[in-house]
């Protein structure tokens, strides 16, 4: 049975809470339920939908559900003969035509049949070739064009009105109701409020750095500036220092700087003081790529993203002063619940590595997926004999007729587990990636966050018990328990 998957794309959260989303799922539903001669089977398992992604930039495509679902086609991860269910052309691309019209092509040449959905029409290997390939080709490419010119005018246009609303703001116009937390709608600053961020930049102009001013303000238990969150993070410290709004001044989309706008609540002097010591304090921490495993560590008590904490020590005699990584909590690097437990980043690294280089892999003798294609083949077939039975039993009524149509019914019964316990096992194609990465990481030597982000699903880490939790993508549930060692911060 081949799979379709509905993807689903709205570029604002006006259409979001619209109608939208329904509509484009309702319409995939349908088409399944019209078409019961394809015998397709809606995925449920990944999530096609870009909510807040524009077409036009392909912004979709680089960083949205449909760029990854291209990505694992290319990969192999969807079968052959599976189809993409869309709205409509511009769903998927509003780019160029000549940028859109080889993506197409791709996805098709990769065995993926791409249906519209609000005409129909299907882009597969049969309908693209010879000469009405070419019409279809045609006229998928005029339907590309038409939306790119729509995108187009559509940008010229609010361009345009944002840059009418810019010019307003010298008439004493407010530009949006978005202001900043310390602001009332209208632009009125709130005491209590406008008092947090002097201090902050009081504190940090004393020489106290964004981690310790998180720390204070959260044992304080003094408000977060968003209700989104229950705690100040550094980066909540650091966009207050970073922006111009706290003396007052708005910077625009074209750049322009609009001096007044909001209420100064710190000094221009102040605020120069404090971008002076950011800018020192950048030097010093200097740039790194990206860590090992960015992204993939959690706290086991509370589900906060656990991060790297460089420690540093006194300095020596000659000069130099021991420098350590350990992992902790965010939380509790923001004094917001967890206590501050770290343990080192090298040992947490070390046993990640360890624990999943005992993975074993076992490359498939046959192909997993064909073997499956070929059993529903068979089944197919097994069923029509099956009916073939049941009616001659019923025609006969003798013992051998209902003997032959129980044996037959026993024999599908037993492929039918057969094909349940294939289609549970991994594909071959997704194996292959972890074998990649496995290979790369310990073959090649080359541990990359990438690399383990294709192993790993997530660790937890429970820093009382000092146990971490891995799980991988392929259902691998393996744990570590780490030594404690002198550079630990208990």
């Amino acid at each position: 049975m081949p799979k379709a998957y509905s993807y689903k794309r709205f570029s604002s959260d006006m259409q979001a809470k619209g109608d939208s989303l329904r509509r484009q799922t309702e319409l995939a539903e349908r088409y399944i339920e019209r078409h019961p001669e394809l015998d397709l089977e809606l995925d449920k398992e990944r999530d096609l939908t870009d909510s807040g992604f524009s077409a036009y930039k392909n912004a979709h495509l680089k960083r949205g559900a449909l760029g990854v679902f291209v990505r694992a086609v290319e990969d192999g991860q969807i079968e052959e003969g599976s189809y993409l269910l869309v709205e409509s052309i511009d769903r998927l691309y509003r780019s160029q035509p000549a940028e859109a019209l080889p993506m197409l092509i791709q996805l098709v040449q990769s065995g993926v049949s791409v249906v519209t959905l609000n005409d129909e029409k299907v882009f597969s290997k049969k309908t693209l070739e010879g000469t009405d390939g070419t019409f279809v080709i045609m006229q998928s490419l005029v339907s590309m064009a038409r939306a790119y010119d729509e995108s187009l005018t559509k940008g010229r246009r609010v361009r345009a009105a944002w840059e009418n609303k810019f010019k307003s703001i010298a008439l004493g116009k407010q530009l949006t109701r978005r202001v900043p937390f310390w602001l009332t709608d209208d632009r009125q600053a709130i005491p209590e409020k406008a008092a947090i961020v002097k201090r902050i930049f009081a504190m940090y102009a004393d020489g106290i750095g964004t981690y310790n001013i998180a720390r204070i303000l959260n044992g304080e238990k003094v408000p977060p500036p968003t209700r989104r969150t229950d705690h100040w993070a550094i980066s909540s410290i650091s966009k207050v220092l970073r922006t111009k709004n706290a003396m007052g001044t708005l910077i625009t989309a074209d750049g322009a700087e609009h001096n007044e706008y909001y209420p100064a609540v710190v000094t221009e002097e102040l605020w120069l003081e404090c971008q002076k010591l950011k800018r020192t304090s950048g030097n010093a921490t200097g740039k790194s790529g990206t860590a090992l495993l960015s992204g993939l560590c959690r706290c086991a008590e509370c589900g906060s993203p656990a991060r790297k904490a460089i420690k540093t020590g006194r300095i020596r005699k000659d000069g130099t002063r021991g420098r350590w990584e350990t992992l902790v909590c965010s939380k509790a690097t923001n004094n917001a619940g967890c206590p501050y437990i770290g343990i080192s980043y090298k040992k947490i690294l070390t046993a990640i590595l360890d624990s999943i280089r005992m993975i074993e892999y076992v490359h498939p003798a046959d192909d997993t997926l064909s073997e499956i294609t070929n059993l529903r083949a068979y089944i197919s077939h097994r069923e029509d004999e099956l009916t073939d039975a049941y009616e001659f039993s019923l025609k006969t009524k003798t013992v051998d007729a209902r003997e032959r149509y129980n044996r037959v019914a026993r024999e599908v019964d037993e492929l039918k587990e057969s094909l349940l316990q294939l289609e549970s096992k991994p594909s071959a194609a997704t194996l292959a990636i972890q074998d990649r990465a496995l290979n790369e990481i310990f073959r090649d030597n080359k541990p990359t966050n990438a690399n383990l982000r294709k192993i790993i699903k997530m660790v937890q880490v429970d820093f009382r018990s000092r146990e971490i939790f891995i799980e991988t993508h392929l259902g691998n549930k393996l744990t570590e328990t780490i030594e404690p060692s002198m550079n630990d911060a208990l």
